[in-house]
């Protein structure tokens, strides 16, 4: 097995043809979550105090409850509580403790509140005097997949050694449907265009204007603005701040003997500042998505081959289509896709007018159906990206391993030669570990992919029996090998023994699976579900009842929804995130900045103020026990409060 460099490529980028007909630019220049109108997202504070001990009939109990250190360290889970809290209401109650809620500022539900930051907080590792210092996507990913199984996958990125975080990353993932907590690094001047990260904090975005020109700004929920007593829940409030790129030299880790700097170009925000004058720079996010799958469209779809994204997990309020589909007009078909770790695009291959592999490789923006695309040096028939989406792999049609990784410069590209023609590539997230199919020599491989070498390789177990086109998927419960063929009924799981090898733990033996052709596995909480691309065009979901036995899941998001062909469900990834053990991560709290907008009881026609209108939209809902303006002191429903609450609140919203 032998490497060799190719030149760098430059990547073109070229319109998307939308099959819904919706600008590319969809969502205009700007996007906000969190109004009367589609129920807040709260705004929870992380400072948190026990209150005076109480006999509760067994033991001294503080009330209020509160958080170690007073939640001075505890930025993550209260901003990731935040997004909870929201979900909560809006189709997935269990997510918070005791359920939904008609007012989360409500002082009647703050024990419940500090209960939920509490939780994530112990998921989180989070620490009361260094704060969350590694475990915020994995105690994140742990917490949805207690409360609601297989409904979210998380997906946290952060600058690296070229990019850091940009203003489209986030538009992108917000528009795309999901939730976005940003994860800020306080920095600290230390030379001549020279900046050292010195600690964090961790916020979350309810807004966005200008991402795509114009004035560029953020609107955040900050845990750690607002409260003065400590015991209680301050008024839920909004800050906004204008970005400007910072181009410079940036050392993220603050704790190495040799301090290392990257030149790269970060969002500020502007007025965003540590206590102590340091600035905040967007470092990273964490975005939480329902669950969606990806599969193709066929070669007569009008403009073309596309893709199909399956979002069958909606919030109440969501505007993403339930199916959504992109047409991807550089193919004459689509044969592969792999979804990038960020949530928001997937990688496409296909072949040309003569059924030949297409050399191209092109991106696919979930959020705005705009393509990019670039080559590799041979034509790809399969693709797969490794878990933190810095390098994308690509089986060509002489079998050889094509692996692109981006550069200051551009894409660079290696060819990978394995022992014999690979058929098939994916990557195992569990060993972070690159794992190809040799059929003619009956292996696996497995390759670092970082040095593009070989690490182990496997003889299949003798059992094994493959009758045409081989299809290979890597569970993310514990990197077991998932492998059938075309013309095959018995899907293999296959484990990897340090003694032993290749071990097949399972054969698996579906009536459908003769002649469909996708296969992926997901994962809902310890359960393993196996889907199929079925030839009559939908998806089947299996899983293993009480005894074991494998059979139709009972309940399944993605049965019965179209499919064809190529089938993938989105994964939980963690593309390498900003919490590194020492002190440059640790939380350190904002200094007052920007102005508060407090959001405004009282307003119940949004017109910007509480007068007599107000007092008669109160009048015209009483009664009423839903989400609604009206409901101005959030018990619950509408009655004489809530005029009281509108003549508390007379005048121009502060």
């Amino acid at each position: 097995m032998h490497r060799t460099i190719r030149s760098f490529v430059t990547v073109v980028g070229t319109a998307g043809v939308l099959a819904s007909g919706r600008s590319a630019l969809a969502g205009g220049c700007s996007w906000s979550i969190g109004s009367y109108l589609n129920g807040f997202v709260p705004d929870f504070d992380q400072r948190r105090q026990p209150g005076p001990l109480f006999w509760d009939g067994m033991n001294f109990v503080p009330i209020p409850d509160g958080l170690p250190g007073n939640g001075a360290n505890y930025c993550s889970p209260t901003s990731h509580v935040n997004v909870m809290a929201y979900l909560a209401n809006h189709g997935f109650p269990a997510l918070m403790p005791g359920g939904s809620a008609a007012s989360w500022g409500s002082q009647t539900n703050y024990e419940r509140v500090t209960d939920a930051i509490q939780e994530m907080g112990v998921m989180m590792e989070t620490s009361a005097t260094s704060g969350t210092t590694c475990c915020g996507h994995s105690g994140c990913v742990e917490y949805l997949e207690t409360y609601t199984p297989g409904k979210f996958i998380v997906s946290s990125a952060a600058s690296d050694a070229f990019d850091a975080p940009t203003i489209g990353d986030l538009a992108f993932c917000a528009l795309a449907g999901g939730f976005v907590n940003l994860m800020i690094g306080w920095f600290e001047n230390t030379g001549v265009n020279q900046w050292q990260k010195t600690g964090g904090h961790v916020v979350t975005m309810v807004g966005i204007e200008g991402w795509c020109g114009g004035d560029r700004k953020v609107k955040i929920r900050d845990p750690g603005n607002g409260n003065t007593s400590l015991m209680e829940q301050s008024v839920f409030a909004t800050n906004t701040y204008t970005l400007q790129q910072l181009p410079g030299f940036f050392d993220s880790d603050g704790t190495s003997g040799i301090d290392v700097y990257f030149q790269r170009t970060y969002e500020r925000m502007l007025g965003y500042n540590a206590s102590d004058g340091r600035i905040g720079l967007i470092n990273g996010y964490r975005v939480v998505l329902p669950k969606y799958g990806v599969t193709l469209d066929p070669p007569s779809t009008p403009g073309g081959p596309g893709v199909t994204f399956l979002n069958p997990i909606q919030p109440t309020n969501s505007s993403v289509p339930a199916v959504q589909s992109f047409a991807v007009p550089q193919f004459a078909a689509i044969s592969d896709v792999a979804i990038s770790p960020d949530g928001f695009g997937v990688l496409c291959i296909g072949t040309d007018g003569a059924g030949e592999p297409d050399p191209r490789v092109v991106r696919l923006n979930r959020a705005t159906g705009e393509t990019t695309e670039f080559t590799i040096g041979g034509s790809p028939v399969q693709a797969t990206i490794n878990r933190t989406g810095d390098r994308s792999f690509f089986v060509d049609e002489t079998g050889v391993i094509r692996a692109t990784e981006p550069t200051a410069s551009g894409i660079m590209i290696e060819t990978i030669v394995p022992p014999a023609p690979a058929a098939a590539a994916q990557y195992d997230d569990t060993t972070d570990s690159l794992i190809a199919l040799l059929p003619t020599i009956r292996e696996f491989v497995h390759f670092n992919p970082k040095e593009y070498t070989i690490e182990k390789r496997t003889v299949w177990p003798s059992a094994v029996a493959l009758n045409g086109e081989p299809y290979m998927t890597v569970s993310p419960l514990d990197g077991s090998v998932w492998l059938r063929s075309r013309n095959s009924p018995t899907i293999y799981k296959i484990a990897f023994d340090r003694l032993l090898g290749a071990v097949i733990e399972e054969s698996v033996n579906l009536p459908e699976t003769v002649g469909d052709i996708g296969i992926d596995v997901s994962v809902a909480q310890t359960r393993e579900h196996i889907l199929l691309a079925r030839q009559t065009g939908v998806i089947a979901d299996y899983t293993k009842n009480t005894a074991g036995q494998w059979g139709p899941a009972e309940e399944s998001d993605f049965a019965g929804l179209p499919a064809r062909g190529k089938l993938l469900v989105a994964r939980s990834r963690d593309c390498g995130v900003p919490e590194l053990d020492g002190p440059n991560s640790l939380d350190q709290l904002p200094a007052a900045s920007s102005p508060p907008e407090w959001d405004c009881p009282g307003d119940v026609d949004l017109d910007g103020d509480a007068d007599f209108r107000d007092v008669l939209g109160v009048l015209a809902d009483w009664g009423r026990t839903d989400e609604v303006p009206s409901d101005v002191d959030g018990n619950g429903g509408v009655g004489f409060g809530d005029v009281l609450g509108v003549l508390a609140n007379w005048g121009p919203c502060r």
